[in-house]
Parts: structure tokens; C-alpha cells; sequence
């Protein structure tokens, strides 16, 4: 078998193992899919308040948002998790896979800092409220991002609990919140300038 076929067996497995984290508790998950939703729609609705110049980014964030209430039962962020686990043990790489988690968080934490670094640059004018929208979505699918890898050496961090809330959801809440109050403050901002 060569190394499509290696790949492709691995995909199925992938897959095969995806389908083992569909669906949060019914309970919470659905709060999850509510609250992205509603943030999605608080986005969507500045988006159509704000110039056309940044029309565009908060358009970009609502759907992000959109596919995060989606992905809250579906878990589409675990697939890319259990395909390279069963592609690590397919090409005997698996006991080095610390290294290729800690090389793609990087990657993805570099990638987040240059699109926060061009948005502040980009809508300076009014800093505050793109700071938050980046900084909430960026903290709501960043988080994601780590769950779907699986990366044992943050699970330390957010496997534990803050008071009655468990760490994950109150850091995927925190990301939830804050895109929700840059979409309130931007809204308010507006009407203030009309009156």
C-alpha cells in the first residue's frame, strides 16, 4: 500500500473515531449553540450599522460564529484531531506527536496575533470594539482549535473547574461574551452619532 492508500486508510479511521465525540450534553451543548447564535446575530447586525470597508470583517466574525453553533453538536474540530492520530499511528510517528501539536499551535497562535495585529492596524479609528470582536472570536475558536488536537499539556489548564463552571466552557464562554459586547458597544457607539 502506498502512502495515499496509508492516508486514506487513516481518514476512515479518522473518520471512524469522529463520529465517537458528536454532540455535546444536550443541555449545554445546546446553551452553547443558543449563545453563539445569538452573538451571531447581535454581529451580523452591526455589520450592517458600520461602513463598508468594515463591513466586511464583522460579516467574516458573524459566520465564524455561525459555524461555531453548528460545530457546538457536530464537533467538526475533532475530526482533523482523530485523523492525524490515526495517520501518527499508521506511519509510526505517533510517540512524536507532542512535537507536530506544539509546531501547529504555534503556527495557529502566530496566525491569530498577525490577523489581531492587521485588525488594530486596519480599524485603529475605533480600536476598542475590534479588539474585542478579535479577541472574542479568536478566544471562543482558538480554544476549539486546541480541543480538536487534543493537546494534553493545556488540558491541565481547562480539565478543571471555576466554582460550579467547568475551565473550558468558562473560556469558550469568556470568547463568546466578549464578541457579543463588541457588537453591543460598536451598535451603541452608532447611535450615539446619530443623535
Amino acid at each position: 500500500m502506498g502512502d495515499a492508500g496509508i492516508v486514506w486508510d487513516a481518514f476512515l479511521c479518522g473518520v471512524d473515531k469522529w463520529t465517537d465525540h458528536w454532540g455535546d450534553p444536550l443541555l449545554s451543548g445546546s446553551i452553547f449553540m443558543l449563545s453563539y447564535g445569538v452573538a451571531a446575530l447581535m454581529i451580523f447586525r452591526a455589520a450592517r450599522e458600520v461602513t463598508s470597508r468594515e463591513r466586511g470583517y464583522w460579516r467574516l466574525c458573524g459566520v465564524l460564529f455561525v459555524f461555531q453553533a453548528v460545530n457546538t453538536h457536530l464537533d467538526l474540530h475533532a475530526l482533523p484531531g482523530t485523523f492525524g492520530r490515526c495517520l501518527a499511528r499508521a506511519q509510526g510517528w505517533y510517540q512524536d506527536r507532542l512535537e507536530v501539536q506544539i509546531a501547529f499551535l504555534a503556527a495557529v497562535a502566530a496566525i491569530m496575533a498577525l490577523i489581531l495585529l492587521i485588525v488594530l492596524i486596519t480599524f485603529f479609528r475605533d480600536i476598542f470594539s475590534y479588539f474585542l470582536l478579535t479577541l472574542g472570536v479568536a478566544t471562543a475558536l482558538g480554544f476549539t482549535v486546541v480541543k480538536g488536537i487534543s493537546y494534553h499539556g493545556f488540558e491541565q489548564y481547562y480539565g478543571g473547574h471555576l466554582g460550579p463552571f467547568r475551565t473550558a466552557d468558562f473560556i469558550e464562554y469568556s470568547g463568546i461574551v466578549l464578541a457579543f459586547l463588541a457588537a453591543l458597544i460598536r451598535l451603541r457607539k452608532i447611535r450615539l452619532y446619530e443623535t
